[in-house]
């Protein structure tokens, strides 16, 4: 695994196609070997079918009212 050689690592997940199982399980193997999982990115979002969402430009949707 190359993640043992990182001083610590971005975990990508891609949105509606890997399952919780699956990202829960990764993030315990990165765990037991003490890698620090940095950040976790959610990719590939249909911003269309949310209520809101986050880009660089700030919050976006029904919910922003809740956010600014």
């Amino acid at each position: 695994m190359v993640a043992k050689f990182a001083t610590e690592v971005i975990y990508v997940v891609k949105a509606n196609v890997t399952p919780y199982k699956v990202v829960l399980d990764g993030l315990k193997r990165l765990r037991q070997i003490n890698v620090p999982v940095r950040n976790i990115v959610l990719n590939f979002v249909d911003t269309k079918k949310t209520s809101a969402y986050y880009d660089k430009s700030g919050y976006h949707g029904e919910g922003q009212h809740a956010y600014t």
